[in-house]
């Protein structure tokens, strides 16, 4: 999870032009490469690893 100006989300792709978010409103923000090297970029993640088992 970052926060890259007032878009918080998750980074779902990285390519040569643009990032991709996911909000937790399930939005897709795409953010020009530009704007990450301008604006400021907030890791929100806890660094903690979570992992979760799922039984079917």
């Amino acid at each position: 999870m970052i926060q890259v100006g007032d878009n918080k989300g998750v980074v779902t792709e990285i390519s040569l032009r643009t990032t991709k978010l996911k909000t937790y409103d399930r939005r897709e923000i795409i953010i020009p490469n530009s704007s990450l090297l301008k604006d400021r970029i907030i890791n929100l993640t806890d660094g903690k690893k979570k992992q979760s088992h799922l039984w079917f």
